[in-house]
């Protein structure tokens, strides 16, 4: 009877393991931080991602690993990402805190893998974002090492890099975003003409019976007056910067909804100052041109920062957080399983901690 069942069960055995069309043996080994196997990284890019890449790990623990192959030999390129992490296992054992950037050259595929620990930060959407709007358009003219540069400089700042502006310097240079808010003085308002010189005489001399009777309620309402003074002060600030920030540097479709809500406004602001020093009245010549001229400035300046190398960069650094918590899924791969955290070591000084992964992250082609 024991000999009827394993000649049944061996033929079933041999055929599941036929069907995996890509067994652990045959995947990439982990040799570095930059896997080049499609040899589309030239030699000094794939130096300067290994250094950044190895001081972002000493500082924040996290492992960031680049990984590029020829084909991927018919699987979906979710597939073949989760079956890489899943024998490297990059990441810390407990944080979870790895990232794969994965290239398919032949079928023109890419994917930010991202470990279980760093999904709050490096969210589906924004490795989407990361993939269409950084990496994409460089594969599109063929600058595999500069694309590849500009996904791991997003990646870094999404994730909080002390290295980040390092990576940014590695792209083209740096820059820096000013605002200038200008206001008007209104001039004090002088004392009346009317009033009794003997009576004023009398109020200055004398001191006031508010100022000397002042009690403790009064100064704790001083105080809380000004607290609450300073506290929207402070929140006012930080709606001016988001707003600028938005309208400027905002990803996409949302960014020109800012622009197109709010831009009209310091457009009204400096046309009508433009307006009173012309002395010239608002809805006049002077008035229309100053207001169409600034806010087709504000187009102008906001197409720079989406369109140009400088302008991405500056974006990734100063671009505001404007996704919700729901996630990309449209090509995300999900498992149904935690991989154990086990130390994977190779003939290389560099091995994963044991991090693990859930299809978390985004693909994309080109």
């Amino acid at each position: 009877m024991k000999k009827v069942a394993a000649l049944f069960v061996f033929p079933v055995l041999l055929f599941v393991a036929q069907c995996d069309p890509k067994p652990e043996d045959d995947l990439p080994e982990l040799t570095g931080r930059v896997v080049d196997l499609a040899d589309i990284i030239p030699p000094a890019t794939e130096s300067r991602l290994n250094s950044l890449l190895q001081r972002h790990e000493e500082a924040t623990t996290d492992q960031v690993v680049v990984l590029t192959v020829e084909s991927l030999e018919g699987l979906p390129i979710e597939d073949y990402s989760i079956r890489v992490v899943e024998k490297w296992k990059i990441g810390q054992k407990g944080k979870d805190n790895g990232v794969l950037l994965l290239v398919a050259r032949d079928d023109r595929e890419v994917r930010i893998e991202v470990g279980y620990g760093l999904e709050g930060e490096l969210t589906d959407l924004y490795s989407k974002r990361i993939i269409d709007h950084r990496i994409v358009p460089e594969f599109k003219k063929g600058n595999f090492g500069e694309g590849i540069l500009y996904g791991v400089s997003g990646i870094l700042y999404r994730i909080n890099s002390p290295v980040a502006s390092e990576a940014s310097d590695e792209l083209s240079g740096t820059g820096s975003f000013s605002g200038t808010v200008i206001g008007e003085q209104v001039p004090a308002i002088g004392t009346p003409n009317g009033l009794d010189s003997a009576t004023s005489t009398s109020a200055d001399s004398s001191p006031s019976t508010s100022e000397s009777e002042k009690g403790f309620g009064d100064w704790v309402s001083m105080i809380l007056g000004f607290i609450f003074f300073i506290g929207i002060a402070i929140f006012a600030l930080w709606m001016i910067q988001y707003f600028l920030r938005a309208m400027f540097f905002g990803e996409g479709a949302a960014g020109w909804v800012f622009l197109a809500a709010i831009g009209w406004i310091p457009a009204m602001v400096g046309s009508a100052i433009i307006t009173g020093a012309l002395d010239a009245e608002v809805g006049s010549i002077p008035f229309w041109i100053s207001l169409i001229g600034i806010f087709g400035g504000t187009i102008l300046l906001r197409s720079l920062f989406q369109y140009t190398d400088w302008g991405k960069k500056l974006s990734e650094k100063w671009e505001p957080d404007m996704s919700s918590s729901g996630s990309y899924s449209g090509s995300s791969y999900s498992s149904g399983s935690s991989y154990s955290s086990s130390s994977f070591s190779s003939g290389s000084s560099f091995s994963g901690g044991g991090g693990s992964f859930g299809g978390g992250g985004a693909s994309g082609s080109w």
